[in-house]
């Protein structure tokens, strides 16, 4: 026995060494589920894939090193073309990116690719939803439209795709722009094809039919530098009318040129793009439009402003997340909803600043791709290398007040709602208590309280008086109630430390006939007194601007203990009147409120707050 027992000892021995030795085993490409895949057989350090499973690059990211420990380049394809190279150190943090354009963009690993995206059909199905409130006779209009489109990658860097418009409601009736809305036809079709120019940047070829009932081709080339930090794009189209009517097919021959030159900036250690381009417009109008983007979690936010023919429209853009999250992918038929659907709110309804649409878009192809983002998003590349889900920010900042920005019950907070932090609530005030109209008709508060920036907090509010109806003498039988929609903003300008307190500056009702206006600057002060915590602010509020009514003016101030995080009273001087509150948290995600404004006059409220 002893023989055998020294021959399986040393033959565990010789087993463990071989082992400790042996070559890094190859990647299970089918946990990775990645698509167009090749690695270098001898070290693992290059790899190519294309993601369309996951959300963003940086979720394909951490889970690609944490199947090739060794990688210390991957390139990422998108079409099956490359689209930027992404250098990594040795813990997996994405150091250096560069594009195929640049002299010294890497070679490939040289490998057989895996899994092509020219053998899979997408078969996606997409909503398109149209809306407009305000008429004199119509408060609000809807229109509904679903769209199935099928998209092919047929060779690198091209996709075809075909897709077919089913109208489900429309209440707008007949519309001159778009004379075929009620009828089944085409949606966006043709041919998109990408390539490299060396030197140059990203060129992009679009031929079919587009967008807003024109068809034709369009032309444009990007570039991004300094690791995509920056991005110079343009792009020019070449387009004519064509409509599916009943009575048959509208047409014009092409004759309209429509295109934009512009950059777009993304801020090192903020996934931000900051964007402005000059534009020939689709509906013969020229301008400027500035757009600020950020993404809350995998929730799109972006607020823009555009300035065509002496008009100035501003507004917000949502882009909408549509499950599975992650994709299936590696199937020769994928079934599926669009991975997002846009929303647009836009506060003049006029088709001003509209670009083409339905084209090739360079930006997009090269989303998430700039270095800056890709570092801004180091928590979520480390959280799929630990296979744990990505981190959301803490839920922070006072609840919205009934204004509709942070703050106590009518005053403002000197703190601002947490970054990727969103309240959405409405507020009911009494006609006593209400700004306009008071003492006969009541105000109600729609609103939206944005954490788009560290220290920045934005506002959307919509206030509808009920029972106002201020066309009734001239059109007896207008159904439109009085409303006003206004934008608001907050600059925390200090931190508070010891005694030194918060300090912001902040604007309400910012631009139009400023009906519900304040400027102000505000300090406060907390502390904790277990198990109360409580809170102090006073601020003054000028006359810096000219404004229909002031809804703080002078000096103002307030007071608030609350218990934990549960439940919260408060009082405050709003510069017109005394008011006492109490609010409610019941559940991290709800919160509900109740005030007496001048002390006697009831307000009821709810929001809904979420971190992304």
């Amino acid at each position: 026995m002893r023989p055998l027992r020294s021959t399986s000892l040393l033959l565990l021995v010789v087993l463990a060494v071989t082992a400790a030795t042996a070559p890094e085993a190859a990647p299970d490409v089918d946990d990775l589920r990645l698509e167009n895949f090749a690695v270098s057989a001898d070290d693992s350090a290059t790899a190519d894939f294309e993601n369309r499973r996951h959300r963003h690059t940086a979720d394909a990211l951490g889970r690609l090193v944490a199947a090739l420990p060794r990688l210390r380049v991957a390139r990422e394809r998108r079409l099956d073309l490359p689209a930027a190279a992404i250098e990594l150190d040795a813990d997996g943090r994405p150091i250096r990116v560069t594009y195929p354009f640049e002299r010294d963009f890497p070679a490939g690993p040289g490998g057989p690719r895996t899994a092509s995206t020219h053998r899979s059909v997408d078969l996606l199905v997409g909503p398109l939803f149209g809306y407009e409130l305000g008429r004199l006779y119509d408060p609000s209009l809807v229109s509904l439209t679903v769209e199935p489109r099928l998209v092919l990658n047929p060779w690198p860097g091209a996709r075809l795709r075909a897709s077919l418009r089913i109208p489900v409601t429309n209440d707008f009736g007949f519309d001159f722009v778009h004379p075929d809305a009620d009828e089944l036809r085409p949606g966006p079709s043709g041919l998109e094809q990408f390539g490299w120019i060396r030197g140059v940047g990203l060129a992009s070829i679009t031929g079919g039919i587009f967008d807003d009932n024109r068809y034709g081709f369009s032309f444009g080339v990007a570039r991004p530098i300094a690791q995509g930090t920056v991005l110079f794009d343009a792009q020019a189209d070449y387009s004519g009318f064509l409509a599916f009517e009943p009575d048959g097919i509208s047409y014009s021959r092409p004759g309209l040129w429509t295109g934009f030159a512009g950059v777009t900036v993304h801020p090192p250690g903020l996934d931000v793009a900051v964007r402005m381009r000059v534009a020939q417009f689709v509906y013969n109008d020229r301008g400027v439009e500035f757009e600020i983007q950020r993404p809350f979690g995998d929730l799109d936010v972006a607020l823009f402003t555009t300035f065509a023919e002496d008009i100035r429209i501003t507004g917000l853009r949502l882009g909408i997340p549509v499950p599975p999250l992650t994709r299936p992918t590696r199937a020769p038929v994928r079934v599926l909803p669009v991975a997002s659907f846009d929303i647009d709110y836009r506060d003049e309804a006029a088709p001003l600043g509209v670009f083409m649409g339905g084209v090739a878009s360079r930006e997009r192809y090269l989303e998430d791709l700039a270095l800056s983002t890709l570092q801004a998003n180091e928590p979520r590349r480390a959280a799929a290398f630990e296979g744990r889900p990505a981190p959301r920010p803490r839920r922070s900042g006072h609840p919205a007040s009934f204004v509709g920005t942070t703050g106590f019950i009518v005053t403002p907070s000197a703190t601002v709602i947490g970054q990727r932090n969103i309240e959405v609530g409405y507020g009911n005030l009494s006609q006593g208590a209400s700004w306009d109209g008071r003492d006969a008709f009541p105000n109600e508060v729609w609103y939206a309280t944005i954490g788009f920036l560290p220290r920045v907090e934005l506002g959307l509010r919509w206030t509808v008086i009920p029972g106002l109806r201020p066309f009734e003498d001239l059109a007896p039988d207008s159904r439109y109630t009085d409303a006003d929609r206004m934008s608001s903003a907050r600059l925390q300008l200090l931190r508070s430390r010891g005694w030194i307190p918060d300090v912001s500056i902040g604007i309400e009702d910012a631009f139009g006939t400023r009906r519900f206006h304040s400027t102000y600057a505000v300090a406060g002060w907390s502390g904790d007194i277990r198990p109360l915590r409580w809170s102090l602010s006073t601020g003054y509020a000028p006359r810096a601007f000219d404004a229909t009514r002031h809804t703080l003016d002078g000096a103002f101030g307030a007071a608030e203990v609350s218990i934990s995080s549960l439940a919260s009273v408060a009082i405050e001087h709003d510069s017109e009147r005394w008011n006492f509150g109490v609010g409610l948290t019941p559940w991290g995600v709800i919160r509900l409120r109740a005030a007496w404004l001048d002390l006697e006059q009831p307000a009821l409220g709810l929001g809904l707050v979420w971190g992304f």
